[in-house]
């Protein structure tokens, strides 16, 4: 029987009672039966959407949300496409297949294989983009020292597990080059707290400036910009020691 959309945003699994592993693995789960429930409703909001809307969509995202936090950090050498880059969460590719101009080569790394499988099919034709299934916890797959720039989109918001969080932003830090730059979003305002929705796989916790400065500790990434504090659309830029 194929689960409801309430069924799959509104389960709650216990994350202070279950491990960093099991609790991806949980969402791992969930994120392949959202897949074969309707993929599109789960990545954009639009049921059953046609790949015209699809691109639109993550045009419109990437010109608005990702493009403007680039340029203001790599703009000299960016366009020069001799840049690598990383998206966390890329799903069926909405924003991939509009970042791909900008870089030499581009990363895509999603914890669903059927996710995947709908941006391998839509993205054939762009030969400098790389997608690779990873475990939820980790950017396994990833080179040390290979990536200019990281950038997460709608992602972090639905991680109810602050290992995986830390996990992530460990993991940035490894993968980036001296000197690159993530750009990441996240919710502020409105996520859930640990006595209510924590541990569920659709609402994450609250990723602000706390959570991004415990985050940190222990990395060679700092701070260069912060905005939306205290909102739904929290953004953060870190920059890798160089």
């Amino acid at each position: 029987m194929m689960l409801s959309k309430r069924d799959l945003d509104c389960v709650v699994i216990d994350g202070a009672e279950v491990s960093a592993e099991e609790f991806a693995a949980n969402l791992k789960k969930a994120w392949q039966l959202r897949a074969l429930t309707d993929p599109t409703k789960y990545v954009m909001a639009s049921s059953d959407a046609s790949e015209e809307q699809i691109s639109l969509s993550g045009k419109s995202d990437f010109e608005n949300e990702i493009l403007p936090r680039i340029k203001e950090y790599l703009l000299p050498s960016l366009f020069d496409n001799k840049f690598n880059g990383l998206e966390i969460g890329c799903g069926i590719g909405r924003l991939l297949e509009h970042a791909s101009p900008f870089f030499s080569m581009l990363y895509g790394v999603d914890i669903c294989k059927d996710l995947l499988d709908i941006a391998a099919n839509r993205l054939s034709i762009l030969s400098n983009i790389t997608l690779v299934e990873t475990d939820g916890l980790s950017l396994k797959g990833i080179a040390d020292t290979s990536i200019n720039l990281v950038y997460e989109y709608i992602v972090f918001q639905h991680i109810g597990s602050m290992q995986i969080i830390r996990n992530y932003i460990h993991e940035i830090s490894r993968v980036l080059k001296p000197g690159g730059v993530a750009v990441l979003h996240g919710r502020d305002e409105h996520a859930f707290s640990i006595d209510s929705f924590s541990g569920n796989t659709w609402h994450g916790i609250k990723t602000g400036p706390d959570c991004m400065r415990d985050c940190i500790q222990g990395t060679q990434l700092s701070i260069r910009k912060e905005e939306g504090e205290g909102t739904t659309r929290y953004w953060i830029v870190l920059q890798k020691e160089s």
